[in-house]
């Protein structure tokens, strides 16, 4: 549902205030925030802020649903790198992105940047021994 705002009242400062013109009940539009959220074209982006393995976890569930052909998801998973992250854009070598594996040649390089100290290599390690034990049971 598309809302339509009603440009006609100023506010104190002579400035034209925007009013839903879809009633009092309307939802208020979102705000844009500059960036494409995830869709089944879009890869989860990653500034290296967040939890390694939670942004792992997102891209794989992405892997799970995207619509894009496997050349194409190892670079649009490095085109998502941004803040602190966008350095590691240049480790990466471009044919072994686009190759079949692309996305987990790109989850396998750019993991050791961004899991340091015991606690996190034991949850990695943690995490690794149970995925193999629930492929052989």
């Amino acid at each position: 549902m598309a809302l339509w705002y009603d440009m006609t009242e100023k506010d104190e400062d002579d400035e034209f205030m925007a009013f839903p013109a879809a009633g009092a009940n309307a939802a208020p539009a979102a705000p844009w925030t500059g960036s494409v959220t995830t869709s089944t074209k879009v890869p989860p982006a990653f500034s290296g802020t967040m939890s390694w393995f939670t942004y792992q976890e997102s891209v794989e569930d992405w892997l799970d649903i995207t619509e894009l052909d496997e050349e194409k998801r190892g670079p649009a998973l490095r085109n998502r790198l941004e803040g602190a992250a966008e350095f590691y854009k240049q480790i990466f070598d471009r044919d072994q992105l686009k190759a079949a594996n692309g996305a987990q040649y790109f989850l396998n390089t750019l993991q050791p940047y961004f899991v340091k100290g015991k606690d996190a290599v034991f949850s990695l390690a943690l995490l690794s021994s149970h995925e193999v034990l629930s492929r052989v049971l």
